[in-house]
């Protein structure tokens, strides 16, 4: 994936796409990159192949399709830099929150 400029958030945003959980990747801290996949012991077969089926088709997708990701999502790829500067401290239905 990092011939394609691709990272494991980029995988992530796109199994979220397909409405699969996304893995774990910040851990370990000493593998960069790293994915942890722990799938439930009620995961059948079917499911599991359906997740490995989509990791494969993640690695075939085009460099653009990778970086557009999330599109069928409510939000949409947030702007990391701005969300650390400007953090929103609550969530509520109206929509007003304090920023930070």
């Amino acid at each position: 994936m990092k011939e394609k400029g691709a990272s494991t958030k980029d995988v992530t945003k796109m199994l979220l796409d397909a409405g699969l959980h996304a893995p774990t990747i910040y851990f370990p801290l000493l593998v960069d990159e790293a994915l942890m996949i722990e799938p439930c012991e009620n995961e059948t077969k079917v499911e599991l192949d359906a997740y490995v089926a989509r990791m494969i088709e993640i690695s075939k997708a085009p460099e653009e399709e990778l970086h557009a990701a999330p599109v069928n999502s409510k939000v949409g790829r947030v702007d990391e830099v701005k969300a650390a500067r400007d953090m929103v401290r609550c969530w509520r239905a109206s929509g007003k929150c304090e920023s930070k």
